[in-house]
């Protein structure tokens, strides 16, 4: 999807097919990231998008569910507990009132947590955090993305949000005054539970997050700058990737 988002961020004005023909499957948290793409794409280029809704409803019937393909996705609605779907939602990045109240109602109240229940009071307040940051220091007005997926067979349950902002690298190269001047310093200097902010303690929300993973079982991954970083399979790891703008966080939650 990164090497879409540079193939197109260089033209303006087409009209684009997103052909799902040859794709065998998707990640359905991973439409927060393609959303974003596009949105990003449009905004910049002006390009328009347009796919084979019946094609995607044969084979990907979970992209309406989620609201992929809906102009809805600026709204959010409550799922029965058997639901599998995290909605595809795009928030304000200073609306935390309505992003906690997605954390609360649709991915912590999610069924997949039924065995992990303490994981809302473990956790919520670290996401807000990260959340936040996003206002505080991703420095863009665009919309924060987010959308999850349970799959009850492998008891996993994925999430993913992204924002369009600057990154970890240019507010904490700034903070350090310089001293931290390499993206995947940034992210090591950020999961470290550093912190930028200067008038109330902060950082704990990534570094919290990662003990966390690390303790349960659960990996996390970070996109930023160009750079990914990841514990997956209990190794770290960092990795050079094409660019794209802002900071994209995926979580696999172990929900055995």
């Amino acid at each position: 999807m990164i090497d879409f988002y540079q193939q197109f961020k260089g033209v303006n004005n087409n009209k684009v097919f997103l052909d799902f023909s040859q794709i065998k499957f998707l990640d359905a948290n991973m439409t927060a990231f393609l959303d974003a793409v596009i949105y990003r794409l449009n905004c910049d280029c002006g390009h328009e998008f347009y796919v084979d809704a019946q094609d995607i409803d044969t084979r990907f019937e979970i992209f309406r569910r989620n609201g992929f393909l809906s102009n809805d996705s600026g709204q959010y609605t409550s799922f029965g507990s058997m639901e599998s779907s995290i909605k595809l939602t795009r928030f304000s990045p200073v609306d935390d009132e309505a992003y906690y109240v997605y954390l609360d109602s649709q991915l912590f109240d999610h069924t997949a947590f039924r065995n992990i229940p303490k994981i809302k009071k473990d956790l919520i307040n670290q996401f807000l955090e990260v959340f936040s940051n996003i206002h505080l220091h991703a420095q863009t007005k665009d919309p924060v993305f987010a959308c999850g997926q349970y799959y009850p067979s492998k008891n996993l349950l994925k999430f993913t949000l992204v924002d369009l902002g600057v990154g970890f690298l240019e507010p904490i190269s700034n903070f350090t005054k310089n001293k931290v001047n390499e993206p995947e310093k940034a992210i090591l200097w950020a999961l470290d539970g550093n912190t930028t902010k200067t008038d109330h303690p902060g950082g704990l929300g990534l570094s919290s997050i990662k003990t966390y993973c690390e303790k349960n079982g659960h990996s996390f991954q970070i996109i930023t700058d160009g750079y990914c970083w990841g514990n997956k399979l209990g190794s770290l790891s960092l990795r050079k990737l094409s660019h794209f703008p802002g900071t994209t966080i995926t979580l696999e939650f172990n929900c055995k």
